[in-house]
């Protein structure tokens, strides 16, 4: 865990990153405002699924962008069920802390 990067929650959005870019969603890729919590839900799916795989989701800012999940095997249904949900690329359709 690295609290250099930590952050106080605020009421509006963040619009600067600060951070690894590989745990970095797509909207904060992307440049747009975000919310803390959408984008720590998606740092917590990059590193289940490096703790699962034992290797990254996404290699560059393209395959983040826009690539298919690769999935080497299916450890479980739920298991890759709550990644997929967790790495979804639609902050709407994202899994939320509270899930």
């Amino acid at each position: 865990i690295d609290f250099g990067s930590a952050a106080y929650i605020k009421s509006g959005p963040f619009d600067v990153f600060v951070g690894t870019i590989d745990y970095a969603a797509p909207e904060v890729l992307a440049g747009r405002p975000y919310r803390g919590k959408e984008q720590d839900v998606w740092a917590l799916g990059i590193l289940l699924y490096t703790i699962v795989y034992k290797e990254n989701p996404f290699y560059s800012i393209d395959e983040i962008m826009d690539h298919d999940l690769r999935v080497p095997y299916i450890m479980s249904e739920e298991s890759i069920d709550l990644i997929r949900l967790m790495l979804n690329r639609d902050v709407e359709q994202r899994a939320t802390i509270s899930q």
